[in-house]
């Protein structure tokens, strides 16, 4: 039976700045019935590790997103099955190659105790590096097409603010699902990158006239089925003159933007 694992692990004592971050030891016990601890090979880093870590001075102050002290960061990673809670039959083996999506004691750490609901495989053909930036911006991105705007294959989707982890992402899923895919970024890299995805066309949103040069990317310039928006609702009334008739508008959970500080909004990938 597996005992308890002593490693190198990021911990934070107090919220606050990346001085908080802190290279320190953590005992990572054995796996229960559910469970599963990993050999981390990498970890992604999201904007919501950095919420997280400015505690109550930062975007989720009031929630109930915020751990207790100490805590290691981290919602994604990939690595190696080390073991596997005894008690019930598993998905896993030691050995196996996974990616996470969310963990008990977070990623920034040589190993990870997960609910086993948390872990997936992760495909020969894809890097440790790629697999730890697969689960939340490949979630969210998934939650939002299909789960929230139902995207059906020969739809045209526009995915505004596409050069970023979510965006990205849902580019990729919408053009394997059969979808026409415009997309959007605010620099010449940014635009490179969404076309370098998959997408049918690409606009930056910094250029005067960027709508209407989305929408004459449409099929015979009749607008957009589905609208995926990543800066929360900051775009909203753009995106909407955007759909066609019965169109569907989703924007990423994200934060509203304006001149104070990001404060967190209600809903994830919303239909509007």
């Amino acid at each position: 039976m597996a005992g308890d694992v002593t490693c190198k692990a990021i911990v934070c004592s107090a919220y606050g700045g990346p001085e908080v971050l802190k290279i320190s030891t953590k005992t990572i016990p054995p796996p229960s019935k559910g469970e599963i601890r990993v050999r981390i090979c990498a970890a992604g880093i999201n904007p919501s590790d950095t919420y997280v870590r400015l505690g109550p001075s930062g975007p989720y102050a009031g929630t109930k997103l915020l751990p207790d002290l100490p805590f290691t960061p981290g919602k994604d990673g990939a690595g190696i099955v080390e073991s596997v809670g005894s008690g019930q039959p598993s998905r896993f083996s030691p050995g196996d190659r996974i990616y996470l999506y969310g963990s008990i004691s977070g990623t920034y750490a040589e190993y990870a105790l997960c609910k086993e609901e948390q872990v997936f495989a992760l495909p020969s053909n894809v890097s440790m590096l790629q697999g730890a930036c697969m689960g939340v911006p490949g979630f969210t991105a998934y939650r939002g097409l299909f789960q929230r705007c139902q995207v059906k294959p020969g739809e045209v989707v526009l995915i505004h603010g596409a050069s970023g982890a979510v965006g990205l992402a849902a580019v990729q899923l919408a053009v394997a699902s059969g979808c026409t895919v415009v997309g959007t970024a605010g620099t010449f890299a940014g635009c490179e990158a969404v076309r370098a995805a998959g997408a049918h066309a690409v606009v930056c949103h910094r250029d005067e006239g960027y709508v209407e040069a989305a929408r004459a990317a449409t099929p015979r310039g009749e607008g957009f089925d589905v609208c995926l928006e990543m800066m929360a609702s900051s775009n909203l009334p753009s995106d909407l003159g955007l759909m066609k008739r019965g169109g569907r508008a989703g924007r990423d959970r994200g934060l509203k933007v304006g001149d104070g500080p990001r404060q967190p909004e209600g809903g994830d990938a919303a239909g509007a």
